[in-house]
């Protein structure tokens, strides 16, 4: 492979990226709402931003308006980046009592849950399943649908969380058949190869007691769980990617994973992914590992690949723990694992499928000219990016390569709080892709730059612990 010539591809075609999100509105929020407004508002803000999400982690506990009116005055009135007219609100109706503090309260209440509507496709099936249906028909996106919730404490929630996919997966049924299949193929699978219906799950969520010392037992009640929704999934012809979350349960996932991929029930239904993430240090090992079982298997694999969303859980838990952090600091290191992992399992690609799950339009720039000078097949590889967030770049990822899949929630707004933070944490840090992508005057082409020369340039002994890796 010539590289001097894949490094110019890869940069015509990043510049190619830019020059069709220019011809829209761009923004990383809808601003069609006022809270995309107010959430672009405050990107470059970093002090108020962290308080807004602090009140979205901890709406939950709020139970009383005076609770929440009490945490706005303390985390808000004294916020210098908070315009002297908001802060005239705030103190004139904390001056009304009650009715004051009833009011804020159903004003902030409101504006979390339009917030989370702009992440969340919906809380019932018939909400959920229209939306999925306007999203492939009218603007001609796949899906995966992934219900919200994790590390479930108890059983009886855990067996809710199966129910719930199952109820979804039983309505999608009944009207998948009403679908046009994407790429207007001549099968009833989109782009001719992929079922209509695609599915997300989390292990952590199918057992309340995981626990990686008690290894057996763990990976035998997530797989009996995983089973059930599984067998539905074939039933309705669908796909199913075990979803990947904090580094204490990655092997209990990817054993999971083996065991459904090689069970004798299922061995010969291929459409089971599961996902990795290239910001662990240990990536290209476990990589390999998953590779070679497969092929010792003689079992074709799909693999999504993400640089991963929980930098921040890993790096404190190790601090706490006192041992050396187990995921890259410097983002150009995830950077470079991304673009390696894929060139990998591209040059695997009779075995092993790709979604290459990312914002990043250099690592998705490098995923296409990779694949165009590897000569691999189209169908052995897509992309995948939230919903959402930054529709200016999904779409231009879908004009160019015609197949984008969205990441999309499906639950009740509490329950996912957690993932609404995460994804407001990813995407609006400093060192986001995004971010970077919508903020005025950011060079472009530094943007679309090699991260070998990045990791160069800022050099590789400094870290940076505001760094929140993008997916």
């Amino acid at each position: 492979m010539d590289t001097e010539r894949l490094e110019d591809q890869i940069i015509a075609c990043g510049r190619e990226f830019f020059e069709e999100i220019e011809r829209h509105k761009p923004s990383v929020f809808s601003i069609e709402k006022w809270t995309g407004k107010l959430m672009e508002w405050t990107m470059n803000r970093q002090a108020l931003k962290t308080e807004i999400f602090k009140l979205i982690d901890v709406l939950p506990e709020l139970t009383s308006e005076q609770m929440l009116f009490g945490h706005i005055e303390r985390s808000f009135l004294g916020a210098d980046d908070l315009p002297r007219l908001l802060r005239l609100g705030l103190k004139t109706a904390g001056g009304m009592g009650k009715p004051g503090r009833k009011l804020v309260g159903a004003i902030v209440r409101k504006s979390v849950r339009m917030m989370a509507l702009q992440f969340i496709t919906g809380s019932d099936v018939e909400g959920t399943v229209a939306r999925l249906r306007k999203l492939r028909e009218k603007e001609g996106f796949a899906f995966t649908l992934d219900v919200l919730g994790e590390e479930t404490d108890d059983e009886e929630k855990a067996g809710r969380y199966v129910q719930t996919y199952i109820r979804l997966l039983k309505g999608l049924r009944e009207v998948q058949h009403d679908w046009k299949s994407l790429a207007g193929a001549d099968s009833p699978l989109d782009w001719g190869t992929d079922p209509r219906i695609n599915i997300s799950v989390k292990p952590s969520a199918l057992y309340s007691s995981p626990d990686p010392d008690n290894f057996e037992n763990t990976v035998e009640h997530m797989l009996a769980r995983l089973k059930n929704i599984y067998r539905e999934v074939v039933k309705t012809g669908a796909f199913l990617c075990i979803d990947i979350e904090m580094l204490r349960l990655r092997e209990i996932t990817f054993e999971v994973y083996r065991r459904l991929r090689g069970d004798p029930e299922f061995r010969d239904y291929p459409h089971l992914q599961i996902a990795m993430q290239v910001y662990l240090k240990d990536h290209a090992e476990q990589l390999d590992k998953m590779l070679a079982w497969a092929r010792n298997e003689s079992l074709p694999i799909s693999i999504r690949l993400t640089k991963g969303a929980y930098w921040d859980h890993e790096v404190q838990l190790a601090g706490q723990q006192g041992r050396p952090a187990p995921v890259y600091t410097i983002k150009a290191q995830s950077d470079i694992a991304f673009e390696k992992a894929a060139e990998k399992i591209l040059l695997n690609h009779d075995i092993c499928h790709l979604a290459c799950a990312s914002h990043n339009l250099r690592s998705i720039s490098a995923v296409i000219e990779l694949a165009r000078s590897l000569d691999v097949p189209p169908d052995r590889y897509e992309f995948q990016v939230l919903y959402g967030m930054a529709a200016a770049v999904r779409k231009s990822i879908l004009k160019k390569t015609g197949r984008v899949r969205l990441y999309c929630p499906h639950g009740r707004l509490l329950p996912g709080m957690a993932y609404l933070v995460r994804r407001l944490l990813e995407n609006t840090s400093n060192e986001s892709f995004l971010h970077q992508t919508f903020a005025k005057g950011v060079d472009k082409d530094r943007l679309l730059e090699d991260p070998k020369v990045t990791l160069d340039r800022i050099g590789a002994g400094r870290t940076e612990a505001d760094c929140h890796l993008i997916r």
